[in-house]
C-alpha cells in the first residue's frame, strides 16, 4: 500500500513513524496523521480506522459505523437483545478489532504498532470523537465505566434517551472528582511527564492506572 504514496507522502509518513514508535505524540499529531493516511485506506481492510480518519476530518457526518448505530437504536426504541444488556441491532467497535486493524496497518506501512502505543492512540482518537455530530441527530461523548475502562458513548438529542457504548478500554483512573464519570467539559490527550493524559480547562483529568502525574 505504501507504494501508492507520492513522495511527500511517504515523507511525511517518515515523520509520524518516529512519533508514533518512540510513543511521543499527542491528539493533535494523530489527528494530522488520520487525515494523511484516510486516503490510502479501504472500507473491508480497515473500516474503523477509516470511520475515525472521516470523523476527525468531518466532524459532523452523514454516514459510517457511529451513525448507523445512532439510527438503529432510536429505530429500534432502544428495546434490548434477551440478555438485557446490548441494544438490538447496535454493534459498537470492538477494541480487539480495532487493535488488529493497527497491527496490520502497521505491517503495511512499515510502522511498529506496540499495544501500549496502540491504548495512547486510542485515548486520543477517543478525545477527538468527543462531541462530534451525526446526521442521525447525535453525539459522542466520553464517560469512565465503573470498571475504569473509558467509554466512547452515543447520545442522540431526546434527553430522555440512553447512553450506549460504542466502544471502550484501558484501565483509567480519575485525577479529580467529576459527575457520574461524565466528562462533561472539552478534552485534549496531552502529555506529562511523558505519559499521555486527559486534561481540560481545570487541568489533569484522567490517567493511565500506575502513571504519576
Amino acid at each position: 500500500m505504501k507504494a501508492y504514496m507520492d513522495q511527500k507522502e511517504q515523507k511525511m509518513i517518515g515523520h509520524y513513524k518516529i512519533l508514533i514508535e518512540e510513543n511521543n505524540f499527542d491528539e493533535y499529531d494523530i489527528l494530522a496523521f488520520l487525515i494523511l493516511i484516510r486516503r490510502h485506506l479501504n472500507d473491508t481492510e480497515y473500516p474503523y480506522i477509516k470511520e475515525f480518519s472521516h470523523l476527525v476530518a468531518h466532524r459532523k457526518r452523514d454516514r459510517g459505523s457511529v451513525n448507523a448505530c445512532i439510527a438503529i437504536a432510536k429505530a429500534n426504541g432502544y428495546q434490548t437483545e434477551e440478555n438485557g444488556k446490548t441494544i438490538r441491532g447496535y454493534h459498537g467497535m470492538q477494541y480487539n478489532e480495532w487493535k488488529k486493524e493497527w497491527k496490520k496497518f502497521g505491517e503495511a506501512f512499515g510502522i511498529i504498532f506496540t499495544d501500549r502505543v496502540i491504548d495512547d492512540l486510542t485515548l486520543c482518537v477517543f478525545s477527538l470523537a468527543q462531541y462530534s455530530q451525526y446526521e442521525s441527530q447525535g453525539r459522542l461523548e466520553l464517560m469512565l465505566d465503573p470498571s475504569e475502562k473509558l467509554s466512547l458513548v452515543t447520545k442522540d438529542s431526546n434527553p430522555e434517551s440512553p447512553y450506549i457504548i460504542y466502544s471502550m478500554f484501558g484501565k483509567f483512573q480519575l485525577c479529580r472528582e467529576i459527575m457520574a464519570g461524565h466528562f462533561i467539559n472539552a478534552v485534549e490527550a496531552v502529555r506529562s511527564n511523558g505519559e499521555l493524559c486527559l486534561r481540560d480547562d481545570e487541568g489533569f483529568v484522567l490517567k493511565h492506572i500506575g502513571n504519576n502525574l
